[in-house]
């Protein structure tokens, strides 16, 4: 990503950004339809306040993942649930709050090729004097999106975010259903849930998000993943994330920057789980992944 803010209360990877005292925008991403104002994904530990504040772009949709938000624009407010999306628009006031931790991703875009105007007026109209939170069924949708930015090449980026944003927006122009998850049977969803964990294992904050994408608690999920595969939830996060570790010591990453990259808050605690695992340290891991390739070269 171009932009990565970090600091103790929130993780905010940020692309681009509407700049408030120059009123530009500072490298907007431009595809064939879109222009792509921000992409965010913001974890506060601790309740928070975004002031009110004037919306610039033409359209930014706000979805919570964990817990969730109070959203206002005009200084109507309206709570918003995990994987649900609140949608403000243009000239309006908007602002944020949570009264606890909340991990939440935005998007904010403005409509730059005509023949999609029929697409932002349909959805302007069916929301502007209506509620704005919609349970749309497009939870994996947005965080790809995010992950687009993250780990896609800048050749692929374009058409494969302008592709998600258009789907995400049918979805909301046609109506924002429910996605019919009780019909799916439990090892369809026991499926599910591990090749979720699989795709973003770096990504996942808390395991009880979990509950929200796949309609069991997490309780009831535990007891499916631990009886088909032998380990729980977190389990599987743990070994999914050390293995990825492994591999990084042995490419001839620090210890200290693994750490970082899979979000641990310190090194002790990443070197302690990586031990529970590997049995040994990850500093004498990598050295003797280093000790072995020079073997090989002799």
């Amino acid at each position: 990503m171009n932009n990565i803010y970090k600091n103790e209360d929130s993780l905010i990877f940020q692309n681009t950004f509407f700049d408030f005292d120059t009123g530009r925008l500072i490298s907007p991403i431009q595809t064939q339809n879109y222009t792509v104002v921000q992409v965010a994904e913001s974890f506060y530990r601790n309740k928070f306040i975004i002031e009110r504040h004037k919306q610039y772009c033409d359209i930014e949709l706000t979805f919570p993942l964990t817990n969730g938000l109070v959203c206002g624009s005009n200084g109507s407010e309206q709570k918003v649930s995990k994987n649900e999306i609140y949608i403000s628009f243009k000239g309006e006031y908007h602002s944020l709050s949570a009264r606890q931790s909340c991990r939440f991703q935005t998007l904010a875009l403005n409509f730059n090729n005509s023949d999609n105007n029929e697409l932002f007026c349909r959805i302007k109209n069916k929301y502007l004097n209506s509620p704005r939170v919609v349970c749309s069924g497009v939870a994996d949708h947005f965080s790809d999106i995010v992950s687009e930015f993250l780990y896609t090449d800048a050749a692929f980026l374009k058409s494969s975010l302008d592709s998600l944003i258009t789907l995400i927006l049918i979805k909301l122009a046609r109506g924002g259903t429910k996605q019919k998850q009780d019909v799916l049977s439990a090892d369809e969803k026991l499926t599910g849930i591990i090749n979720y964990i699989d795709a973003h294992f770096l990504d996942i904050c808390s395991l009880e998000e979990l509950s929200a994408r796949f309609g069991y608690s997490y309780t009831h999920i535990c007891k499916l993943f631990t009886k088909a595969y032998l380990v729980t939830p977190k389990e599987h996060l743990t070994l999914k994330r050390m293995a990825y570790a492994a591999e990084l010591l042995k490419k001839g990453k620090s210890v200290n920057s693994v750490s970082e990259i899979l979000g641990y808050s310190t090194p002790y605690n990443f070197s302690r789980a990586f031990k529970n695992v590997f049995k040994m340290s990850p500093s004498s891991f990598k050295n003797e992944a280093e000790n072995a390739g020079k073997n090989n070269f002799e």
